[in-house]
């Protein structure tokens, strides 16, 4: 499942294979797109509350780079790793089509789940997948 390869946001090559051993979030999002400026704050709390239990991916369909870098700061999304979906390669891969879409996958590169979630339900399946987030 996560033999694929891309290119981050800033150009550099990524490798879906690193992500062994640790379960994804991989999320599929567009700048001009009002459901995944909902569903920033909802991948900002997984980035940061489940930091170290799980990797955090958000694939940029469409946009300019000057748009997406605006998103991204806007909704304070750095803690994620994000690459150039543009082409349409990453979204193939897991038989998405759009943004807004969530791929979420276990720590054994097993698909758990596809589709879209408001935030309190992705939080929830986060739950799920890797444990509740850490208190304290």
């Amino acid at each position: 499942m996560l033999q694929f390869t891309a290119k981050t946001l800033a150009g550099a090559d990524f490798a879906g294979a690193g992500l062994a051993g640790k379960a994804a979030l991989l999320w599929f999002w567009s700048p001009s797109s009002m459901t995944c400026a909902e569903q920033a704050v909802g991948v900002r709390r997984v980035a940061t509350g489940y930091a170290g239990k799980i990797n955090v991916i958000g694939i940029a369909v469409d946009g300019d780079a000057a748009a997406q870098r605006q998103f991204i700061d806007k909704w304070e999304l750095d803690k994620v790793t994000h690459l150039s979906g543009a082409d349409g390669a990453v979204a193939k891969r897991f038989m998405t089509t759009g943004a807004g879409i969530y791929v979420m996958i276990d720590s054994a590169g097993e698909l758990k789940d596809v589709g879209t979630l408001n935030n309190d339900r992705l939080l929830s399946r986060i739950d799920r997948l890797v444990g509740p987030i850490p208190v304290g």
